[in-house]
């Protein structure tokens, strides 16, 4: 079983908290799916990860998986981090049904002491988001988001200075549309969590529905805040910078389109109503789609600049 991708700007060998949750979620739709399970390898790496996140909520972007302990040299601030841990906790609980786990006590930075039910972990997670929004009411993106070069706080002067290790200009402003698609479904997917085991851990009927309808409000808000600021009017942007521009934007001379924002808000079902989920795989179709496949990303960025760092690095690979 792969269990993560490794690090790659550490020395020592490291396990993402967002690839090893994007894999948690790719094994789950293998053939081997039952033995996964039975042999409790998917529990084993729920409580893992759930065990390194912060307790604000965020995560540590690596750690050390003989150690548990996060990968301090890189550190966190990728604002995607959180969800994924809804996102793979909703995907355990759709198969298993194994409420148990949810009452499992899980330390915060593995820190003895610190633990609390993996369903505060998500709590945690779902509230972090929440709370750390920009000024077109959509997530913050903190160092960077799933595209960990997207880095859209950071103005390196230093040549060679590692892009996971620069966070110089996080002044609230730069947004991920990419998350809001994350917030938009995975949000959901803990109202549902509450509302269908709220009772299993010991929450009351009013108090799981009072805290599952918060949950859904906040998803409407972000819903909308994507269906405006966040389309450009053919496809859905990628970001909005430190100076609130958009990023991923048909006014852009280059990187005008991106995948992971398409796809993602799709997912989520962003724009299903009136056409702009329909438009935007078009778009994608359209100007992302060739005979070799389909690309991360149209009009690419050649060089990183002063105001657009490695945006590209990862993308365009």
């Amino acid at each position: 079983m792969v269990i993560a991708s490794a690090g790659r700007a550490s020395d020592a060998p490291t396990v993402g908290f967002d690839t090893s949750r994007d894999e948690f979620l790719g094994r789950f739709n293998g053939w081997d799916t039952p033995q996964v399970i039975a042999e409790g390898r998917a529990h084993e790496r729920i409580i893992d990860i759930a065990s390194t996140q912060l307790p604000d909520g965020s995560a540590w972007h690596q750690y050390q998986p003989l150690t548990k302990r996060g990968n301090a040299d890189i550190g966190g601030g990728f604002n995607d981090d959180p969800l994924w841990l809804v996102a793979s906790v909703f995907a355990y609980l759709s198969e298993t049904g194994d409420a148990g786990i949810l009452n499992e006590p899980v330390p915060f930075d593995n820190e003895e002491g610190s633990e609390q039910p993996l369903l505060e972990h998500l709590r945690r997670s779902v509230n972090f988001t929440m709370q750390h929004r920009g000024p077109h009411g959509l997530p913050l993106i903190g160092r960077a988001d799933w595209n960990d070069c997207l880095n859209l706080n950071c103005f390196s002067s230093e040549p060679g200075e590692s892009f996971q290790t620069v966070e110089n200009n996080d002044t609230g402003v730069a947004e991920s549309v990419f998350i809001a698609g994350m917030f938009v479904l995975y949000g959901r997917q803990y109202a549902e969590i509450l509302e269908r085991f709220g009772a299993d851990c010991g929450m009351s009927a009013d108090a799981a529905a009072a805290e599952a309808a918060a949950a859904r409000e906040a998803v409407a808000q972000v819903e909308q805040a994507t269906e405006t600021a966040g389309w450009d009017g053919e496809w859905f942007l990628r970001a909005y910078d430190a100076y609130s521009r958009p990023v991923g934007s048909h006014t852009d001379t280059e990187g005008q389109i991106y995948i992971e924002p398409q796809g993602m808000c799709v997912m989520a079902g962003i724009g299903l109503k009136d056409g702009k989920a329909q438009q935007a795989l078009t778009s994608v179709k359209d100007r992302l789609t060739c005979d070799w496949g389909t690309a991360i990303e149209g009009n690419v960025v050649p060089l990183p600049t002063g105001d657009v760092t490695a945006v590209s690095v990862e993308a365009t690979f």
